[in-house]
């Protein structure tokens, strides 16, 4: 641990931090394997059985390494785009495979020299061709999607309105799904809709309840609280406090020197749980401190 780490944060993350998954070499590993089994299984159809059966205990031992082995940072996490990131390393796989596949072919001589697999080559030149042409419209059609939620989930993004629906039969129903209709379709054109979703469609509005006398300062529209933006997938660094400074302690008292002055400066340190011996070996003995101003 001298060399991997030499501070105490470095230690506790060697000894009780679960590893990370390293997706650089997983990725091509298991695109490998599917290319291999997407190219193969229309020739021996054996192979679909064999692949099938690799990918289930895929299944089960990744489940395994991500609930109790693995763990993912949230300085790591995408929010979901891990998908896509590999459907396109597989369509990289494919492409790979076929622009060789077709060199192959037409690069294959017979016995007197001459060309032998024309035909084949231009079939895979068809068949890049219509590979691109459908990851053209994969991306094209969902792509869209990994920056922005359909309107069909709208009411259930963060800080929209929900949808509320009345018994049926009750008056109201007919007005609150026209208004509803109404509200997407300009929603859809980009423009803002004309009603609040946040004032409860009671049957009073303010101009009727200013006709019956009340007070237009105090007709005021109920709105719900505005809350903060949630910051679920945000980088660690940008909602997180500050991290106490660790220093273990010495048998000089240089790091309680340290310390002290650091706190005289506002800057949170602590000793605790860390401590380093003559030979400049550090030993932690339980968790990183926590914020204390």
């Amino acid at each position: 641990l001298i060399l991997l780490g030499s501070t105490p944060r470095s230690i506790y993350k060697i000894k009780f931090i679960l590893r990370n998954v390293a997706w650089g070499t997983l990725f091509p590993s298991v695109t490998l394997i599917v290319v291999i089994a997407l190219v193969y299984t229309p020739l021996q159809p054996i192979t679909a059985g064999l692949a099938f059966a690799t990918f289930w205990m895929f299944y089960k031992l990744w489940t395994y390494l991500f609930l109790y082995v693995l763990d993912q940072p949230a300085a790591g996490d995408t929010g979901g785009l891990f998908f896509p990131k590999a459907i396109n390393h597989i369509f990289v796989g494919l492409y790979v495979q076929q622009i060789c596949l077709t060199a192959l072919f037409f690069l294959a001589r017979n016995q007197n020299s001459n060309a032998s697999a024309i035909p084949e080559g231009a079939l895979m030149v068809v068949l890049i061709v219509f590979t691109a042409g459908f990851h053209l419209i994969l991306n094209q059609s969902y792509g869209p999607l990994l920056t922005a939620l359909p309107l069909t989930l709208a009411h259930k993004s963060y800080g929209m309105p929900k949808q509320q629906s009345l018994p049926s039969g009750e008056p109201g129903d007919d007005m609150a799904e026209e208004n509803a209709e109404a509200d997407a379709e300009e929603a859809a054109e980009g423009k803002k809709p004309a009603r609040d979703a946040r004032v409860p469609t009671d049957g009073f509005d303010k101009a009727k309840q200013i006709e019956n006398g009340d007070d237009e300062d105090d007709v005021r529209p109920l709105q719900e609280p505005v809350q903060a933006t949630p910051t679920d997938f945000n980088h660690p660094a940008t909602v997180e406090p500050q991290r106490p400074i660790w220093i273990p302690r010495d048998e000089l008292g240089l790091a309680e020197a340290e310390a002290k002055a650091m706190l005289a400066e506002g800057i949170d340190a602590s000793m605790k749980s860390a401590d380093m011996n003559e030979r400049g070996k550090i030993t932690i003995d339980g968790r990183p401190p926590k914020n204390m101003i």
